[in-house]
């Protein structure tokens, strides 16, 4: 697949999608050059929100003049300031140390054109991304119409969403610096992709546009993973349930045997045991017997002490009274 694009500074992650995956791109030098769009202009994530960084131009002496002959101008020190801003946006971002000797060059010399600036910095970006597209310049302006050949020429712009006009392309989330506060921002610079995923921008590039032919090597390719994954159940289900019928009547028998050996050691046990346990609870039946019976005599010789003792005293009280009773008169008693 052909694909027609415009110069542009900085491109967004869209454009160099397209770079990836073409055959072919032409960029067309040939067209009149417009303001407000991704020619002199790239758009970063800043603190608070999406920045735009815009390359002033020379103007030109004719309202349609050339892309090819678009000159840049040095007003406004923007070499500075846009290094500045890249600096701030991405300074805590995690592959900016990596890249920012690379693309410091670019801000420090000075090119005439702005498509000689574009096309220089596009190359150190496919390089640093490690991809090489295959990239000539258009060597005139065509009206397009071949179906082999898709014009996005004016389809990349700041003002238009790329998703409505191709759904074929479709943005993919990947992580940037201020996202918790600012959630993702699309459409952003490849500058951005750049410094937040590193080598992983390829990734995020070959995801970002679902064709056809892509999409019919993934369904392909999920066919073949579950025939693959049934032929190999397959292989596996004999010997599977062969095994689990092996070990399952291993460990019935282990079970059995395991049963009777425990009854044949408790038998020998409690035999061997018996003995012990008759003897010793004879033994101890007679030990308290014997027990029972010398407490018994000893209690009944207590009993039989303490009366003799009580006896004599309890006969002469017994005697007295009985006097008392006979002689009523003598005691003052009363019948």
């Amino acid at each position: 697949m052909t694909v027609y694009l415009s110069s542009a500074y900085l491109a967004p992650v869209s454009y160099y999608a397209f770079l990836l995956q073409a055959d072919r791109v032409v960029v067309e030098q040939h067209d009149h050059y417009l303001k407000q769009t991704y020619r002199n202009r790239c758009t970063i994530a800043g603190p608070d929100g999406p920045l735009a960084l815009t390359v002033p131009i020379v103007k030109p002496d004719t309202p349609k003049c050339p892309m090819r002959d678009i000159r840049i101008s040095d007003h406004g020190n923007w070499r500075h300031l846009h290094w500045n801003a890249m600096e701030s946006a991405y300074g805590q971002s995690p592959f900016w140390e990596y890249y920012r000797d690379d693309l410091r060059p670019f801000y420090e010399q000075r090119y005439d054109y702005l498509m000689d600036f574009n096309e220089a910095l596009q190359s150190l970006v496919c390089s640093l991304i490690d991809f090489e597209p295959r990239v000539e310049r258009s060597r005139q302006y065509l009206s397009l119409s071949d179906a082999d050949i898709l014009d996005l020429r004016e389809a990349i712009h700041p003002k238009r969403d790329l998703s409505t006009l191709l759904p074929a392309y479709q943005p993919v989330e990947y992580y940037q610096v201020f996202a918790s506060r600012l959630g993702f921002l699309p459409h952003l610079s490849i500058l951005d992709l750049l410094c937040n995923m590193g080598p992983e921008s390829l990734i995020v590039l070959e995801k970002t546009i679902i064709n056809k032919e892509n999409a019919d090597d993934a369904e392909g390719a999920d066919e073949r993973r579950e025939k693959i994954n049934s032929a190999r159940l397959c292989e596996r289900s004999p010997r599977i349930l062969r095994s689990s019928d092996h070990h399952t009547l291993e460990n019935a028998d282990d079970a059995e045997g395991a049963d009777e050996r425990r009854e044949k050691n408790n038998s020998a046990r409690l035999c061997e045991r018996s003995p012990r346990i008759l003897r010793s609870s004879d033994h101890h039946t007679l030990e308290n017997a014997d027990d029972a019976e010398g407490t018994d005599e000893r209690r009944e010789i207590n009993n039989s002490a303490r009366l003799c003792e009580r006896s004599p005293r309890s006969l002469r009280s017994s005697d007295k009274c009985l006097s008392k009773i006979e002689n009523p008169k003598e005691y003052n008693c009363k019948s």
